[in-house]
This record gives structure tokens, sequence and C-alpha cells, in this order.
């Protein structure tokens, strides 16, 4: 188990299963669960990319029937409200590639994406980076959960762990469930 934190609206894109690509400079070897986590502060360049990219969002949201709201129950009314330095979702990154000209299929999906495809607005993909790939299996928290972050791939602690325990479905029937469920309780060396 790992956590990554990532920029708004990147992080909450990612939440909401509409990036499944994050596309960085370097290679990971971790394959595996992934808690995606949102910086504590919006990046220079980023606001005018969250303003762009909010309508989507909305969308996605009302189709889903859901509303982000969080740790203070306040709801996230437009891209300012995008949170901030929260732990946003769970995902599994199952594939590391490097970008080339060329498009590569992998795992059913073409890298780098179609400049039609909604993913090739989502990063970078400038050939020689490299694009870490997720399934698309996601749990997304209804109430985000508060958490400091740190650059790279770090360990989440004990009390984010126990904290993302709590809010898994009680589903014993579905096996990434249950993955995901003995992931948290081992992560970090220690049982929770």
């Amino acid at each position: 188990m790992r956590c990554l934190t990532l920029l708004q609206p990147w992080a909450s894109l990612m939440a909401y299963s509409l990036k499944l690509n994050e596309t960085r400079s370097f290679y990971t070897a971790y394959r595996g669960f992934l808690i995606i986590h949102s910086s504590k502060t919006f990046g220079v360049e980023e606001k005018p990319y969250a303003r762009r990219f909010w309508p989507v969002m909305q969308r996605y949201a009302c189709m889903e029937g859901c509303s982000d709201v969080t740790d203070d129950n306040k709801p996230v009314e437009s891209p300012d409200d995008l949170p901030l330095g929260r732990a946003l979702a769970i995902v599994e990154l199952v594939d590391c590639v490097q970008i080339r000209a060329a498009r590569v299929k992998v795992r059913g999906r073409f890298v780098p994406p179609e400049d039609d495809d909604p993913e090739a607005q989502y990063g970078n993909y400038a050939e020689g980076r490299y694009a870490w790939m997720t399934t698309g299996n996601l749990i997304r928290f209804s109430s985000v959960i508060k958490a400091k972050g740190a650059q790279g791939l770090w360990i989440p602690d004990d009390d984010l762990r126990a904290n993302i325990l709590r809010r898994l479905p009680a589903t014993e029937a579905d096996p990434w469930i249950n993955r995901l469920r003995s992931s948290l309780k081992n992560a970090g060396g220690g049982l929770i």
C-alpha cells in the first residue's frame, strides 16, 4: 500500500475515475493499491485547469448521484473548493510504461492516448515520460480524509489506514475490496 500526492485538479479527476493514468518523469516498479492524496495547495499552473475541467467533474458527480464534501462537511461547489491536503480515493496501479512517439496498446488502452481522448488532456504525454496506469477499479471516499502528504510514493501511517478501513464497504463478496482490506491492514509493516 502506497500513497501518491497529486496537485488539484488531477487528484480529483483521478478520484472520479476520469483520469486513469498519472504521467511522471520517472519509472516506478511499484504495483498495487495507491491512495490518491491531494496536495495542500494548488500549483501555480493548475487553477486554470481546475476551472477548465470543473464542468466534467460536475457532470460526473450528477451521474453518480454523489457530491463531494470536505471532512468539515462543506460542499465542493466550485473548482476553488476542491479538497486540499486530503486522501480522496484508492486506485490500483497495474503498469508503468514509457511513452514513445508510436502508440502502444497496454491493457486495452492506447498510450499515449489519441488527442481527442479526454485522458490526453489529463497528463503530460511527452515522449520519454512514463504513464502510471491504473485499472479503473476505485474506492472514492464520500467524505475526504485529512492527511499530510509527501513527495513521491509514500507509506500511509496507521491513522490514515485505520480511517480508510472504517470507510470501506462492508461486503465480503468483492475480491478486490477484500484484497484492499488486507493490504490496508498489513501496510507499513504492522497490523492494525
